[in-house]
């Protein structure tokens, strides 16, 4: 078998998008205990996992948001 080789771009990581709504939601969960996003906010479930043990709730629907809360869009947008 021959060997591999794994090479990591210089850049590897999130893109400038991901990056500015995670950090958004992070800091907004400073500010509040719970902040509600429908659909994922991200396509890493890792880093969702980490954003919902701090106080993110992620919901398919606009009416399980409840009255009165924070809640953010998506950059894909929600229906």
């Amino acid at each position: 078998m021959s060997e591999k080789k794994i090479i990591v771009a210089k850049n590897a990581g999130f893109c400038f998008g991901v990056k500015r709504a995670v950090e958004m939601v992070e800091n907004l969960l400073k500010e509040k205990k719970e902040i509600y996003v429908i659909g994922d906010l991200v396509h890493n479930n890792q880093v969702i996992e980490t954003l919902a043990k701090k106080g993110l709730k992620t919901v398919e629907k606009l009416d399980e948001i409840p009255d009165g809360v924070t809640m953010i869009i998506r950059s894909h947008g929600a229906p």
